[in-house]
């Protein structure tokens, strides 16, 4: 197991109003646990607002939860400090979402790709120009020689993400996160940045945690999937069951959202009642209550709990084999 999540909570104050001395709290993430086994790809997906990239950020550190535990290679994330930190960083990459914020208008792209080499003095000089040649060209960036001192403007979204990867490995990363690292792309270009990450997964061993939303994205890419909603998970499971047989209402809605692969299929949709409930104020019992078309009282007043129902088949719902 390379990664273990364990209880993860995320709350920040809000203030009621600009003179009030008085906050609210939004909970942003609430209680989440799960495991990612070296070599696998991992999907958190869920709505906008769900936690998903939250999530991230806490595995990343770039924020630190409220509550929980992030264990990453058998050592203790949060505990980690200085040296120890940098030398976890250096195993845990990012790929964002855009790739038009994510990359520095004023830096070259040797400088861009370079830059964690040079943070973590790993190498600097022909050295390291060298090695950003290597990942330009691994990432289809030929010839890499060419493009070294042109600047991110000079680059289309499907080529500018191939930049962000490329820096993304630099260091020789056992870990990426990547945050919907296709969805501000066009169509046509998604494929072949889907392709160029499970084929970097295979070449390299490289285990992902996959933040996205577009459930056909995540069937090519994982190996299981765990879905959020409020900041909490509904259903863990493997992707090939999460498909066939999910066993929350709210998957089954999500999946039923989804086109069919020719026309003359029907597929009946499964619509929801009402909006997503604010995480300043969420509702009591189950998160989905106030959206489930199969509530009952039990729903409103108990929140239930997340429970394996078959090996490797994890749900929080009370009503998971009636429906």
């Amino acid at each position: 197991m390379i990664l273990d999540v364990r209880g993860l909570q995320k709350y920040y104050p809000v203030r009621k109003s600009f003179l009030s001395s008085s906050s609210d709290v939004v909970h942003a993430v609430e209680d989440i646990s799960f495991q990612i086994r070296a070599g696998e790809t991992f999907s958190l997906v869920g709505e906008t607002g769900s936690g998903k990239s939250t999530v991230a950020s806490m595995i990343m550190r770039l924020i630190e939860p409220t509550a929980g535990e992030i264990e990453f290679d058998g050592k203790n994330m949060l505990t980690q400090n200085g040296k120890e930190l940098r030398e976890t960083r250096r195993d845990i990459q990012m790929i964002f979402q855009d790739p038009y914020a994510s990359l520095n208008p004023r830096m070259t792209v040797e400088s861009t790709v370079g830059l964690p080499l040079e943070q973590l003095k790993v190498s600097s000089g022909k050295e390291k120009r060298q090695r950003v040649i290597q990942l330009l060209e691994t990432v289809g960036l030929k010839p890499a020689e060419k493009i070294l001192d042109r600047f991110p403007h000079e680059f289309s979204g499907g080529q500018k993400q191939r930049i962000g990867v490329a820096r993304a490995l630099a260091l020789s990363p056992k870990f990426i996160v990547a945050d919907e690292p296709v969805s501000s792309l066009d169509i046509s270009i998604r494929a072949q940045i889907l392709n160029l990450l499970k084929d970097l997964k295979e070449r390299y061993n490289l285990t992902y945690l996959l933040i996205a939303h577009d459930l056909s994205v995540v069937k090519y890419m994982s190996d299981w999937v765990c879905i959020m909603y409020l900041g909490r998970g509904m259903e863990l499971a493997r992707v090939k069951e999460f498909y066939q047989k999910p066993l929350h209402p709210y998957t089954k809605s999500l999946l039923s959202a989804v086109p069919p692969i020719h026309p003359s299929i029907e597929k009946k949709r499964i619509k929801l009642r009402g909006e997503m409930p604010s995480a300043i104020n969420p509702p009591s019992g189950c998160l989905f209550h106030t959206r489930c078309p199969y509530t009952e009282e039990k729903c409103i007043n108990i929140n239930p709990d997340f429970m394996e129902i078959r090996p490797g088949h994890w749900v929080s719902c009370h009503r998971w084999d009636e429906i």
